[in-house]
């Protein structure tokens, strides 16, 4: 049987044992936030240049542009990402930082859609952890 006198003994025990395993996992948590927060942001970065893709140049030319200047998209000078068009109007979204997400590409690919004015995107990646990906890129 224990006595009362050690029972703040046993309390400090445990108190100092459980703080140790939860930052650690908290930590990830927020890191792993913080690569989708990451994905996202790109993501929303790009919607203006799928615009540019679909609904300026294909709009008009009825074919996909192979580049930047065919789009008529200027990537702005960005340090922690490129965004780029290439043949067949794909978007590249290239990483510089963070770490867990440098060097790796998020890829936008359009498809014609059932009407002329639409255009179907896909979204994928073959370097990005899927669990730092939306939904609508797995």
């Amino acid at each position: 049987m224990r006595t009362i006198a050690e029972i703040p003994k046993i309390c400090a025990l445990n108190a100092s044992a459980t703080p140790t395993a939860a930052p650690t996992s908290s930590a990830t948590a927020q890191a792993d936030e913080s690569l989708k927060s990451e994905v996202v942001e790109a993501l929303n970065k790009a919607a203006m240049v799928k615009l540019a893709v679909s609904e300026i140049y294909f709009a008009a030319n009825n074919v996909w542009p192979g580049s930047n200047e065919e789009s008529g998209y200027r990537d702005p000078e960005n340090t922690s990402r490129s965004i780029t068009v290439g043949n067949a109007g794909v978007i590249t979204i290239r990483f510089k930082t963070p770490e867990g997400l440098a060097g790796k590409s998020l890829v936008l690919s359009p498809a014609p859609g059932e009407t002329a004015d639409t255009v179907l995107w896909s979204c994928g990646s073959s370097d990005i952890d899927k669990k730092y990906l939306p939904s609508t890129c797995k």
